[in-house]
C-alpha cells in the first residue's frame, strides 16, 4: 500500500512540475528578466518534471514544443551552471569499456568552455548524455522526436535511414 501511495505521489509531482514549467514558458518569456537561479529551477523541473513515456504519445508538434523551449532553456545557461543542475556521473570506466565517462564529459565540456553560454544545446546534451541520466533519457526523447519528424517527411526515421545506407538488413 505504501509503495502504491509513493509512487502516485511521485506521479502527482512530476505531472505538477511540468504543468508549471509548461505554464512559464509560454508566457512569451524574456529570458533576460529571470535570475539564473530561477532558470535553473526552471530546467530542473522541465527535465526531472517530464514523465517522458506519457509525452512520447502526444502529437507530434506538442513533443517539439517541449525540446525547443528545453533547447531554448539550456541555452541561456553555461555548462557549470548547467552541471550545478545536473552533475556529471562520476564513472571513470569509458576508456576501458570505449564509451563516454566523466573525464570524456569534462573534456568535451571543456572544448566549450565552463564559463561560455551554451549554444547549441543539442550538440552541447549529445556530448552531455552520459554525464547524467535525465539527461540522458532527455537526448533520447529528442532524438526520437527528430526521428518522427524526419519519417513524416521522408517515409523513414534516421535509425532506418542509418541501416538503408549502411545496408544493414
Amino acid at each position: 500500500m505504501t509503495k502504491i501511495v509513493e509512487n502516485n505521489a511521485k506521479t502527482f509531482i512530476k505531472n505538477r512540475l511540468n504543468e508549471v514549467s509548461h505554464k512559464i514558458i509560454r508566457q512569451g518569456l524574456n529570458w533576460e528578466n529571470y535570475k539564473k537561479g530561477d532558470l535553473k529551477k526552471l530546467l530542473f523541473s522541465q527535465v526531472n518534471g517530464c514523465a517522458f513515456e506519457n509525452l512520447k504519445k502526444s502529437s507530434l508538434k506538442k513533443r517539439q514544443e517541449y525540446m525547443f523551449e528545453t533547447c531554448n532553456l539550456i541555452e541561456q545557461l553555461t555548462p557549470r551552471e548547467f552541471t550545478q543542475v545536473f552533475p556529471i556521473r562520476k564513472t571513470y570506466d569509458g576508456c576501458k569499456y570505449e564509451c563516454k565517462d566523466y573525464f570524456s564529459t569534462v573534456k568535451s565540456i571543456e572544448k566549450i568552455g565552463w564559463d561560455k553560454k551554451i549554444t547549441n544545446a543539442f550538440e552541447f546534451l549529445w556530448d552531455f548524455s552520459w554525464g547524467n541520466r535525465n539527461i540522458s533519457y532527455l537526448t533520447l526523447f529528442m532524438m526520437d522526436v527528430l526521428s518522427d519528424n524526419i519519417k513524416r517527411k521522408k517515409g523513414i526515421g534516421i535509425f532506418e535511414e542509418f541501416m538503408n545506407e549502411n545496408q544493414i538488413n
